[in-house]
């Protein structure tokens, strides 16, 4: 949360952006076998945190890679390559982050921003508006190589569907464009309030999610802590995973008769809410009890 506040404002919309696409293709997931020549498109109506373990990566490198030489690396990591193609509109360069502008300007292009009726002192000055566009992202699997590598390493997946049938399977993410309001005090803390229609995840005829989720959650390696986490997470059509760092707490709240979500750190604090279809999130170097009054101030 404090290496988001070091950097420079301009990067605020698009992180936003790339922070949405990622965790929304990644953790959207749904528990019912797709329809037949059907794609089925999930929404965000809640949130949930779960924490992630600081060590949990470098375990999972080592068990996967154990054993191999430098070469079956060199061929492993090419095979994981040719496992499909990955395709963006979205582009994160120093040349193309979105300029600051007017809350005015913003709007006149955006339409109408959610802007807070209430801000801790110091907090009172106009904002920096920051707008990006809406983009897509996609991943277009090969399932007959997709297949043969989970053979090869003996992983217990076995819900991926006969490559003779799907020999493709393209997951597509669909992220709108976003408002961003940044706030900063006297001493250049920053608060800043975003929005934006909720991204959804295109699935794949052929791919039941609900069994690969279960197979992905019994690999072995996984902390046992962070499956607990996430089989507690029961509406999973709707929910979007939010990843904590070990040492931030969370909090199921209420913001306008609406469930949102209260995330609490030594360097800032962070609430997430759906209402009518559109995310909002508040972030910001203030105590939980400010960002959540800031948000309920959103009317």
């Amino acid at each position: 949360m404090g290496q988001l506040f070091e950097r420079q404002s301009m990067r605020a919309a698009s992180a936003l952006v790339a922070v949405v696409a990622v965790v929304a293709a990644m953790t959207f997931t749904p528990m019912r076998t797709v329809a037949d020549d059907f794609l089925n498109q999930f929404r965000v109506q809640t949130f949930a945190a779960v924490t992630i373990p600081m060590d949990m990566i470098s375990p999972l490198q080592s068990a996967a890679l154990d054993g191999m030489s430098e070469e079956d690396k060199q061929r492993f990591e090419d095979e994981l390559n040719q496992l499909g193609a990955f395709d963006t509109t979205f582009e994160f360069s120093k040349d193309n982050l979105p300029a600051p502008t007017s809350l005015d300007e913003a709007e006149a292009l955006f339409g109408v921003i959610d802007a807070p009726d209430d801000l801790p002192d110091g907090f009172d000055g106009a904002p920096n508006a920051y707008l990006s566009e809406a983009g897509t992202a996609s991943y277009a699997l090969d399932t007959a190589n997709a297949q043969a590598l989970i053979d090869e390493l003996g992983l217990p997946i076995y819900a991926l569907p006969d490559p003779a049938l799907y020999p493709t399977l393209e997951f597509g993410a669909n992220v709108p464009a976003a408002a961003i309001l940044e706030y900063t005090n006297d001493d250049g803390k920053k608060i800043m309030v975003g929005q934006m229609a909720s991204p959804t995840l295109d699935i794949p005829d052929g791919v039941d999610m609900d069994a690969l989720r279960e197979e992905i959650l019994r690999f072995p390696g996984l902390p046992t802590d962070l499956v607990a986490q996430l089989r507690s997470i029961e509406d999973w059509e709707t929910t979007l995973i939010i990843p904590i760092p070990e040492g931030a707490t969370s909090d199921d709240i209420t913001i306008n008769g609406e469930p949102g979500l209260l995330i609490e750190h030594t360097l800032g604090s962070a609430v997430l809410w759906e209402k009518d279809g559109v995310l909002y999130a508040v972030i910001g170097q203030v105590s939980g009890d400010e960002v959540r009054d800031i948000a309920d101030s959103m009317q």
